[in-house]
């Protein structure tokens, strides 16, 4: 990546549990369809963008301790690292970090 331009990174808070009933509901009744969904409205938004204008990168981190304590769901972490050449294409991108992809509440 570029040093210029904005960098920012955001964690997903919670990975949904498709198992689960109230993230079933918001949803739609189907967990894996709405995360896929909201992953695909990413990347046609990063398709439609400028060329070199940004990128998008998703990380995974696992951690097996956090399971103990924290519930299974907490062991995997997923980022989201975006770099953007201007403020314009930084805000559009934003939105995608600060709603936690727009998936679930």
């Amino acid at each position: 990546m570029n040093s210029v331009g904005q960098s920012l990174t955001y964690r997903v808070p919670m990975l949904p549990d498709p198992a689960c009933s109230a993230h079933q509901g918001a949803a739609g009744g189907d967990v894996r369809r709405a995360v896929a969904q909201g992953c695909e409205h990413l990347l046609q938004t990063v398709a439609h963008l400028p060329v070199r204008s940004c990128s998008v990168e998703l990380a995974f981190a696992f951690d097996p301790t956090r399971g103990a304590t924290h519930g299974k769901q907490a062991r995997l972490r997923l980022y989201l690292h975006v770099w953007a050449a201007d403020p314009a294409v930084a805000r559009c991108l934003d939105k995608f970090g600060s709603s936690g992809f727009s998936v679930l509440p």
